[in-house]
């Protein structure tokens, strides 16, 4: 016993301090999982040719500037992208420009990773592809392409545009539906062009050129025109991973980033600005949108979050929408119009606006009257728009009858039933009453009667 205190005694200090440093790590760990999204990232970069390293020296510079750590490999060559379970790696960039067809097809080096191999590595937590290629397509590449809605025109296609150029193109258009890439005019493109599925909502488009654009192949036959082209495509999964797939080697080269660039500086070309953008949307550096401070109540009352709710009362919702700030590296308020709340029972009840309360603030607002209906219900925000993280998120609620003290109008309409049963029963006290205590005069006459008879009867 005593040498088990004196080992207490000598190491109390020692666990003390191991407890801090534990404590310490934790506190650290949170602040930058929470704070701050760009985090460094290992990311691999699969090639066939060693001089596009050098022909890309800008574009692989931003990506270091970006806090990314890369390791380039040949695309035929073993590169294990897990250790022990774990992946290796954050980033795959496939830069497979010519040269690389698929298993069983003549290749002479085919691919090391598999497919399915890519696949799921995309499936795990936080994993993120991009995919660059140009006319020289292969099997390798266009497959693994079409796992996320997205094929290429033939092998040998180009872009062109009957008004700009005869094969470079200048875009100028990018899809309405996010501003996630500023609208950057002027960025040359040369490569072949993308076709998106349009039954699969989880991929669109990043990139799209002129109207007056045109797709032939290598024997001058169209192949696709107008806005059916897409020059690069974005693709987000469920579980918010990203995959980015490029028609073009040149659009990100030294060779277009200098010959746009309207100064010494490589910032003042469109496709350094769209390169970069690229970067930061395909790893996770902007559209980011979270979720805050979820606040349920009935309108006349105080009492926040209440696990149930009568039929028929009026509920506000309260939630707190913020952005990722790229620039300022700051949660901003998510400025945006068309955040939708549902009121769930199996299907949607209600599908109604949030509200933003006032501009350039995070707080988002709505009113509804729950149904007059019985049951478990939801208050679910599946917010889902291209470009952004998805939000899914869901609070449990009850939906019950009225309390006899919450409808008041039907006391005082009980009041002839009240009066009713109280004249009832005071009647009958009364009644019993009187039957205890009254005298039945006739029936004593009757009983008189026949005594005096039976006695006469009895004298004779």
């Amino acid at each position: 016993v005593s040498t088990q205190s004196t080992w207490d005694s000598q190491n109390k200090p020692m666990e003390g301090k191991v407890h801090t440093l534990w404590l310490l790590a934790v506190l650290m760990l949170a602040f930058t999982c929470v704070a701050i999204p760009r985090k460094a990232q290992k990311t691999l970069v699969l090639h066939d040719n060693m001089g596009f390293i050098d022909a890309h020296s800008i574009f692989f510079d931003t990506l270091k500037k970006h806090n990314h750590t890369l390791k380039f490999e040949k695309y035929h060559e073993k590169v294990d992208i897990m250790s022990y379970g774990d992946y290796i790696y954050d980033n795959i960039i496939f830069f497979l420009p010519s040269g690389i067809k698929g298993p069983g097809s003549n290749s002479i080096k085919p691919p090391f990773h598999s497919q399915s191999s890519i696949l799921n590595f995309f499936d795990a937590p936080d994993k993120n592809i991009m995919i660059v290629a140009d006319s020289a397509i292969y099997s390798y590449t266009r497959k693994l392409s079409n796992e996320f809605g997205v094929d290429f025109d033939p092998q040998g296609s180009i872009v062109k545009d009957r008004v700009l150029s005869n094969t470079i193109i200048a875009s100028n258009t990018l899809d309405e539906s996010t501003d996630i890439i500023s609208k950057t005019e002027g960025v040359l493109y040369y490569g072949i062009g993308l076709r998106l599925d349009s039954n699969n909502h989880r991929v669109f488009p990043l990139l799209k050129p002129n109207t007056s654009a045109y797709s032939i192949d290598d024997k001058n036959n169209l192949v696709n025109e107008g806005p059916n082209i897409a020059l690069v495509a974005g693709y987000q999964g469920l579980n918010n991973n990203r995959v980015t797939i490029a028609g073009s080697t040149l659009m990100c080269s030294n060779i277009a980033i200098t010959k746009t660039a309207k100064g010494n500086s490589p910032k003042t070309s469109p496709n350094y600005v769209f390169c970069e953008e690229l970067i930061e949307w395909n790893f996770k550096e902007s559209g980011i949108i979270k979720a805050e401070n979820v606040v349920h109540k009935r309108v006349d009352e105080s009492e926040v979050m209440p696990s149930e709710y009568c039929i028929k009362s009026l509920v506000e919702y309260t939630v707190d929408l913020f952005e990722w700030n790229k620039k300022t590296g700051k949660w901003v308020a998510f400025n945006n119009a068309d955040p939708q709340l549902e009121f769930v029972m199996l299907d949607p009840y209600y599908r109604i606006p949030l509200v933003q309360t006032e501009p350039n603030k995070p707080s988002y607002t709505a009113q509804l009257k729950t149904p007059d209906r019985l049951g478990v219900f939801q208050f679910k925000i599946n917010y889902t728009r291209p470009g952004y993280t998805s939000l899914d998120m869901s609070t449990k609620v009850s939906v019950r009858q009225p309390h006899f003290d919450e409808m008041p109008r039907f006391m005082w309409a009980a009041i002839p039933y009240y009066v009713s049963v109280f004249i009832t029963m005071i009647g009958f006290f009364f009644f019993v009453i009187m039957l205890m205590f009254s005298k039945n005069t006739t029936k004593d006459k009757s009983a008189q009667t026949l005594c005096n008879k039976h006695y006469r009867l009895t004298i004779d």
